[in-house]
């Protein structure tokens, strides 16, 4: 596909650094002018067709390709053109852009002015600055040692297996179209001569046979081509590496020629194979030549593994990147950050070095420095400079280093951390060096490559996610869906449209249920509070409210139905009530329950059924009786869900339960007709879709199963299970509707559209003679020998489609993909799908994913990817799904994801078969790529505190200059500035419900300040030290009016901050009980915690343990227990548990430990270094689970969490403040508030739009 056109020297360099965006169009007035007007000075090559010429830009350089005679080689310039949008491989040189230009000029012919045209035709690719091969081909063996030889072989197979694969010959291959890069990495060049065969096509004639002779198949005479011509010169340039010329050569020859004491035994193993090789391409009968490409590089690779090639700086990539492009949206005066994300594959620690090319001064804080524990993902967050301008040089090659650390070494850890320039100058033979890009970029018209999505019989139409969870309903005439929330919102969504209608504020309390009432074009909505809010949604005007339920503890409304034909409204809490809309909704009827009623629904024949909390059984009665008429028992566990329906003219109900089951329900005969066994996992939701005589439940672990009742029969025919999907991470399937002939699921805050229509699922054919019994297969372990093991191993468990997942990227949506899954057996199959590269974390929503596909049917899996997700590559993981035949014997104890890796790796340990299929992930890009930021502030006066309102988007600074700063969460500008002292502010705080300011500066002094209104603050009070100490630390009591100052004096404000309590000794730090008014926490100037009461001048108890400083403390609430968190200057933190006094856990951080905060709302513990590392534990196990370095900010001065979203915290350090989202689960990533505060830019733009044109819309 050719990309659009592009018009800027800008877009051609981003062109060059981003190997996703396809070739495209360039004007000729811009190849004149980087090629100075085609100047003899920057020509660097010139043959039959074309000249070319060195073009230099900003962030490295390109070749010019200018075609002369263009008329007489028009056929030759689109033949080349047609090859080259078709490559893209790393041993092919990248075609970039063309030019087709065609101009009218004024000429003289014959005596008469005419117009003629002047064709112009280039092509430009990117240099390469070692040249061709020619200057490395020499005669005398030691000009390149074999290791670089034989890449350089190894190489130009590859590229020309590639083509060949392609079915492209290249046909004028030699070393002067073999150019080098850095790296000495070979790729191939010039297509002019090209042939692209049809995709059955293995040979043609033809009269007009290019080419160089010497390197000239000697066919090239009859005019017959096929592939083996290219493998003649591949033959000619292999021996002229090895040999320095051309011409026959024997084995031996070549043999004798490396006969020196640098080659070894595997080496010269390996020469004699290349020899062989490069002899046979040379025959004169294409039909001696060897059979293919993939031929040949098998022979390579079968030295490779006898040889065991060591690359420079070890085995293996010590550190996995995620991405090779740094990219820096460009705002004046703003420092901008990009994530850089490194994950440690190894069981060693892995030092790292990020560094500019040459070590000079650029756009970024460079270099920046860490150390990545084992087995451990690692986020460096790379920060620019404040610029006013775009920097001349807005691109740049960056390096990352890494090195084994050996962590028991002393002076190995004191070198790295004193002089890491140093550590690495002497770790300079077991380096490893990546290279990287990193740019600022701007708005530009480039559009990356892009292409359709594969279809699916399965597929998602859309996806709608938000903050909040939903609930739902569907409108089959409109074709609308309306979506209740948690903040009291509904809205309106036209799922033909797949856009927003409409939004409703109908509460200040949480939505519980909506309903349509389709004929009096009326959304009902019941709340928490125990209300129901009625609208008129044409008009958006609203009805009526009353309360449902009387005030108290079950006042919640869980469920609503409306009568199909009736003015009736049933609503389900701790009654179910019966309304009338008819009589100005009167209760005409209230029914008794055994307890609060959880759901209700309405039959067409007046009867109604309904489930109560935590019972096993469904009531069904008339609507007017207000006594049960029957009972329907039969699940094992709690009934969660049900839904009446019909099927050939008999009325049943489905129900859904606990137990993993759900039950159809024979209402004449008051039977439980059928069980459908499928699931192993609750079922949450059922659904019979009338229009596709398909049943569906959903399930906790978020599978939807799909049963077809076309051939549906009581007692002789039950459903037939037809597909199952899965929509891999998005949690338990709550709701189910139906709208349009399709699905919708709503799974917490994610509604998914889904088209099933056409789920036909056709079994594979299989050679059944060669299955096995389900006990043979059970015993295999035991009593098969490995023969017939082997045999069985080859058996398909699944059969698997696609093998290529295509992701159409979108930016800030998730983008699903189907994976369809068949089981072909009699048994049950578990699977997991995983990840090799260990990239999945960030890239897709959940990995691994698993399921079980049942006996002889089909499954669908969605794999989704994240909406943050940022590509470089198309093809970026190593997929695997494994497959093992699961028995009954795990069904039960499968609710626990981790049950399926123990299963697998017990099939392992035992012999059992498991199989796999590897699959690749495949992105386009669809959209001009935009990269997202954490948010930052730079500081140029140096942070010594800092601290966050808990009920409004207020933050507080105090800087080394005296001054205190009030910012709001958008950080642009202060809202105030005012000076405390002429020391600095060692600490701040605000006092919330006294609408106060306390601020500590040098000596031991407290400046108060009244910040009722945030623009006029003002100072009150000043509080001078009971004795004079340099500590920088202030507590203020989360209830009482006491403030805990760093003399170790407790301070009353309501006694005109007298002093009411002095602690001996120098107390820092300290942290007041969240549970426990009378106690606080205190490090001391040595190692131990101590553990106070205010009445009490003595510790009540200490807690030793550190062995250096307490810096830090926090207090973590589980329930009904409390622990402490210590951060110490021996660079651990610890867990203690305060019931038992001793320490339950040890973090190891490194780097002195200078704050903790025990997240309140999240399961982690987060800790910051002395040297500007975050770490994130998990507060459950304590298991660490992710690294930030904040890229050179220096030590962490404070980490704070921020009102508004629970996981948004704000980490000083002392030049650089971060605002950032932390979540806790999917490896506790950080996550970018950019599209955050986009979103309040809209919504602010959105508001001055409705106010100038008086529309009145409401927002989403």
């Amino acid at each position: 596909m050719v990309g659009q056109a592009i018009t800027t020297q800008h877009d051609l360099e981003y062109m060059l650094v981003d190997p996703t965006l396809e070739p495209t169009a360039l004007p000729l007035s811009l190849l004149s002018e980087i090629t100075h007007g085609f100047s003899d000075d920057m020509e660097i090559g010139r043959g039959g067709f074309a000249t070319v010429y060195k073009a230099t830009l900003e962030n490295g350089a390109v070749a010019v390709k200018k075609l002369r005679n263009t008329h007489i080689h028009e056929k030759e310039f689109l033949g080349e053109i047609k090859c080259l949008v078709k490559l893209k491989h790393k041993n092919i040189v990248r075609f970039l852009v063309y030019c087709s230009d065609t101009q009218g000029n004024m000429a003289n012919y014959n005596g008469t002015l005419v117009m003629a045209d002047v064709q112009e035709r280039l092509l430009c690719f990117e240099y390469l600055h070692k040249g061709s091969l020619v200057a490395y081909i020499k005669d005398s063996s030691r000009e390149l040692e074999w290791r670089e030889r034989y890449q350089v072989i190894k190489g130009i197979c590859e590229g020309l297996n590639y083509l060949h694969q392609e079915n492209i010959l290249h046909l004028d291959l030699k070393p002067e179209n073999i150019l080098l890069d850095e790296d000495m990495n070979p790729k191939i060049t010039d297509f002019g001569l090209s042939r692209c065969f049809e995709e059955d096509q293995t040979r043609c004639i033809t009269d007009n046979v290019g080419g160089t002779l010497g390197y000239l198949a000697p066919e090239f005479q009859s005019g017959e081509i096929t592939h083996k011509f290219d493998l003649y010169s591949l033959g000619v340039i292999i021996i002229e590496m090895l040999t320095g010329k051309k011409g026959y050569q024997t084995t031996e020859n070549v043999l004798e020629i490396w006969n020196n004491p640098t080659v070894d035994t595997l080496q010269w193993e390996q020469i004699r194979v290349c020899a062989k090789i490069g002899i046979e391409c040379t025959d004169f009968n294409p039909a001696k030549r060897p059979a293919s490409m993939k031929h040949i590089i098998d022979r390579l690779e079968e030295t490779e593994c006898s040889i065991h090639l060591i690359p420079t700086g070890g085995t293996s990539q010590l550190l996995t990147l995620q991405q090779f492009n740094l990219c820096f949206t460009f705002e004046p005066n703003k420092v901008m950050t990009c994530p850089l994300q490194l994950t440690n594959n190894t069981n060693k620690h892995v030092a790292f070095r990020l560094t500019d090319k040459n070590m000079e001064p650029s756009f970024l804080n460079l270099p920046l420095y860490g150390l990545v524990p084992p087995n451990t993902p690692y986020t460096l967050i790379v920060a620019t400079k404040g610029k006013e301008d775009l920097p001349r040089k807005y691109i740049i090659d960056v390096f990352l280093q890494s090195a084994t650390f050996i962590l028991g070494d002393d002076g190995h850890i004191k070198t790295f951390q004193q002089q890491p320039n140093k550590f690495f100058q002497e770790m300079e033979n077991e380096v490893q060096v990546a290279k990287l890009k990193a740019l600022y970029t701007l708005p530009r018209d480039i559009t990356p490559s892009s292409s359709m999505p594969i279809s699916h019989a399965t597929k998602i139409i859309c996806m709608v996610q938000g903050t909040y969870s939903y609930k739902l309903d569907t409108n089959q005439t409109n074709q609308w869906m309306i979506l209740g929330d948690d903040r009291g919102y509904v809205r309106i969504w036209d799922c033909k449209t797949q856009r927003k209608v409409d939004a409703l504020n109908v509460s200040a309390s949480k939505v519980l249920c909506v309903k349509f009432v389709a004929r009096k074009h009326w959304i009902v909505a019941g709340t928490q509070d125990g209300l129901v809010h009625v609208y008129e949604y044409e008009q958006e005007r609203k009805i009526t409210s009353f309360r449902a339920v009387t005030a108290g503890i079950f006042e919640s409304i869980w469920s609503l139905a409306v009568h199909p034909t009736q003015s009736y409204l049933l609503s389900a809490s701790t009654h179910i009530k019966l309304w009338d809309w008819d009589k100005g909704w009167e209760c005409v009827q209230i029914f008794q329950m055994d307890g609060p009623a959880y759901q209700v629904v309405f039959n067409r024949n007046d009867t109604i059924a309904s489930i109560s909390m935590a019972h096993y059984s469904v009531e069904v009665r008339s609507i007017d009786s207000q006594k049960s008429s029957y009972d329907l028992s039969g699940h094992s566990s709690t009934v969660s869900c049900l839904d009446f329906f019909t099927s050939h003219d008999q009325e049943l109900l489905v129900t859904g339960s606990s137990d993993n089951t759900a039950k159809i329900w024979h209402l004449e005969k008051k039977i439980c007709a059928y069980t459908l066994e499928a699931s192993v996992s609750p079922i949450s939701s059922v659904m019979h879709q009338p229009d596709l005589q398909t049943l569906i439940t959903g399930s906790l672990d978020g599978t939807i199963y799909l049963w077809s009742t076309k051939n549906f029969r009581i007692y002789s025919s039950p459903p037939m299970l037809k597909g199952i999907i899965k929509i891999g991470s998005l949690g338990a399937v709550d709701h189910l509707a139906c709208v349009m002939g399709r699905v919708v699921i709503g799974q917490f805050r994610t509604i998914a559209i889904m088209d099933v229509e056409s789920v036909s699922y056709q079994k594979q054919s299989m050679d059944y003679e060669q299955e096995l019994s389900v006990d043979m297969i059970q015993h295999a372990g035991d009593t098969m020998s490995k023969e017939i093991s082997r045999s069985i191993s080859k058996l398909p468990l699944l059969d698997v489609y696609p093998t290529e997942l295509h992701f159409p990227y979108h930016p800030n949506e998730p983008i699903p993909c189907s994976l369809h899954l068949t089981n072909n057996t009699d048994e049950n199959v578990g699977f997991k799908l995983v990840d090799k590269s260990g990239k999945s974390p960030w890239c897709f929503e959940k990995m691994p994913l698993y399921g079980i596909v049942p006996r002889r049917s089909n499954y669908t899996l969605i794999v989704t990817t994240k909406e943050e997700m940022k590509l470089k590559k198309e093809t970026d993981f190593d997929l695997v799904i494994h497959s093992c035949l699961y028995g009954d014997k795990h069904i039960m104890a499968s609710e626990d994801m981790s049950d399926f890796d123990e299963f697998f790796e017990e099939a392992k340990e035992l012999g059992n078969m498991v199989h796999e299929v590897t699959l690749e992930a495949i992105y386009v890009t669809q959209e001009e790529m935009t990269c997202e930021n954490i948010l930052t502030k730079y500081n140029p006066d140096s942070l010594r505190s800092l601290d966050a309102h808990p009920t409004k988007p207020w933050i507080l600074t105090g800087h080394a200059s005296g001054y205190a700063r009030v910012w709001n969460h958008e950080m642009k500008y202060p809202m105030n500035v005012f000076k405390v002292s002429d020391y600095e502010v060692s600490s701040i705080k605000f006092i919330t419900r006294r609408e106060w300011i306390v601020a500590l500066t040098y000596g031991g002094h407290l400046h108060v300040y009244d910040c009722a209104c945030v623009t006029k603050i003002k100072k009150i009070r000043s509080v001078e030290p009971s004795r004079m100490l340099n500590f920088s630390e202030l507590a203020i009591h989360p209830i009482l009016p006491y403030v805990l100052s760093p003399s170790s004096v407790l301070l009353d404000w309501d006694q005109r901050w007298n002093r009411i309590q002095t602690f001996p000794g120098a107390l820092r730090p300290f942290a007041f009980s969240p549970n426990d008014n009378n106690t606080f926490a205190s490090g001391s100037l040595y190692s131990h915690v101590q553990i106070w009461r205010l009445d009490s001048s003595v510790p009540e108890y200490s807690l030793p343990g550190h062995s250096e400083q307490v810096l830090s403390l926090d207090f973590i609430t589980r329930g009904a227990q409390q622990y402490l968190t210590s951060g110490s200057k021996d660079c651990t933190a610890k867990i203690w548990d305060l019931q038992k006094r001793e320490c339950i856990h040890t973090l190891e951080a490194m780097s002195p430990v200078h704050c903790v905060l025990a997240h309140p709302n999240l399961p982690v513990i987060i800790t910051g270094t002395e040297h500007g590392i975050i770490h994130l534990w998990s507060s459950t196990d304590f298991r660490l689970k992710r690294i930030i370095n904040l890229g050179g900010g220096g030590p962490v001065v404070a980490i704070v969490r921020l009102m508004g979203l629970q996981s948004r915290i704000m980490i000083g350090q002392k030049n650089t403040i971060f605002i950032m989202d932390i979540y806790g689960d999917e490896a506790l990533r950080p996550k970018s508030v950019a599209p955050w505060m986009r979103h309040c830019r809209e919504k602010r733009a959105e508001a001055e739009r409705r106010k100038t044109e008086g529309t009145g819309c409401k927002t989403m």
